[in-house]
C-alpha cells in the first residue's frame, strides 16, 4: 500500500505463551492519522489493485472473520506536553 501512497502504521499481534485457550492465530492492526488517510487507503485498496494483490498473496494462507473499526483519541503522548 505504501507504493500507492498509503501512510498507515501496522502491527501483527499474536498470543503469547501462557495466554490460555485463544481462538485466533494473530490480529492484523492498521492505524491511520485521519479519516482522510483511511479513505485514501480504501480507494487504493478497492480501485488501485490492493484487493487483487492481497488475494494473490494470502489466498489459502489466512482468512478473516469480521473486520473491526475503532476510533481513538490521543490523550497523552508521553512527552509531558
Amino acid at each position: 500500500m505504501t507504493s500507492h501512497g498509503g501512510q498507515a502504521a501496522s502491527w501483527i499481534l499474536w498470543p503469547a505463551l501462557g495466554a490460555g485457550d485463544i481462538d485466533f492465530d494473530y490480529y492484523s492492526v492498521v492505524a491511520y492519522d485521519s479519516y482522510e488517510q483511511l479513505g485514501k487507503a480504501f480507494e487504493a485498496y478497492a480501485n488501485g489493485g490492493g484487493w487483487q494483490k492481497i488475494q494473490s498473496l494470502m489466498s489459502g494462507v489466512a482468512e478473516c472473520d469480521n473486520p473491526r473499526l475503532y476510533d481513538g483519541k490521543l490523550v497523552r503522548d508521553g512527552t509531558g506536553s
